[in-house]
């Protein structure tokens, strides 16, 4: 178990968890545990895959909700952020509030993306400014 928390950089508790969670040893009797490293791949890529949530073009994700929504029309804002991404792209910060919490919600977009998107009508900047 050091090994693996060593060689993934995080903590021993955290594979002594993954362990009772599921995590599959070569043989429970023997100690020291010894797993074998696509068990490992596999089990943490079935991990992910499960916190995964895909989002429809409307949504944001929700962080204490774990899932998309829609946020509250009202609370919607889309704003340009100074970071650009690549040559003449720049992101885009759609903020709101969902709509079964209350939590802030946010989705970053490219300003190429967004023209094509359901949030267009939301924009709140100079079209100038998102054509380059």
């Amino acid at each position: 178990m050091r090994e693996i928390a060593e060689t993934l950089d995080v903590h021993i508790r955290t594979v002594q968890e993954w362990h009772k969670k599921g995590l599959a040893a070569i043989d429970e009797e023997i100690r020291p545990l010894l797993f074998m490293g696509n068990i490992i791949k596999d089990f943490l890529k079935n991990r992910r895959a499960k916190r995964k949530c895909r989002l429809g073009d409307n949504e944001c994700l929700c962080l204490r909700c774990h899932k998309g929504v829609v946020p509250e029309k009202s609370t919607i804002s889309v704003n340009e952020l100074e970071k650009g991404i690549g040559k003449d792209t720049k992101q885009i910060m759609i903020k709101g509030i969902c709509p079964n919490c209350g939590v802030k919600v946010s989705r970053l977009y490219s300003s190429n993306t967004i023209k094509n998107s359901i949030w267009a009508a939301y924009i709140t900047i100079r079209e100038s400014e998102i054509e380059g």
